[in-house]
């Protein structure tokens, strides 16, 4: 008898398909409350890619964009990452590089999180600045359409590094 260890069992397991399959489970999670799900984010997050895309120049850059921003919440519904949810990001751009995706969307998937703080490292390339950038910039309108504020003492969302975040990028 072989016996597996749960990570690689969840890796057998969720790589038994492309990534771009867990996409559709993403109607299922809540973002936030008031403000969607987690697909309804991804498509806000197209949206403001777009419009930034055009508006700074980097038009070549779009289809790569979208398709990261498309598939940079996808590992969340996965056995691995809802196992280990310090691996969101990593798991999802190993699994799209096994998708066969390109280098610079399986980057942008891996750093879309990126800066974590105030000395954190940035992401490297356009698509994944890009992708990281709109994701904080749908978090911090969200959550004040749907009336969060941060307070003085609590910052459960992590509006107030978004923001740190969206400066630096």
């Amino acid at each position: 008898m072989v016996f597996h260890s749960p990570p690689y069992f969840f890796w057998k397991q969720d790589t038994l398909k492309p990534l771009a399959d867990y996409v559709p489970k993403l109607k299922e999670v809540v973002f936030q409350k008031g403000a969607g799900t987690l697909f309804d984010h991804m498509t806000r997050m197209q949206s403001i890619a777009r419009y930034v895309v055009g508006l700074w120049g980097y038009e070549r850059h779009l289809e790569d964009v979208l398709r990261a921003v498309y598939l940079s919440k996808a590992d969340l519904v996965t056995q691995m990452v809802a196992e280990l949810p310090a691996m969101q990001g990593f798991v999802g751009s190993e699994y799209a590089l096994l998708s066969k995706e390109k280098a610079c969307v399986c980057k942008a998937i891996k750093t879309h999180y990126l800066p974590l703080g105030e000395a954190s490292e940035l992401p490297q390339n356009i698509e994944a600045k890009l992708v990281a950038l709109v994701d904080k910039v749908d978090l911090i309108v969200s959550s004040y359409h749907v009336g969060y504020r941060p307070t003085s003492s609590k910052d459960p969302l992590g509006l107030r590094r978004a923001m740190l975040g969206v400066l630096r990028l």
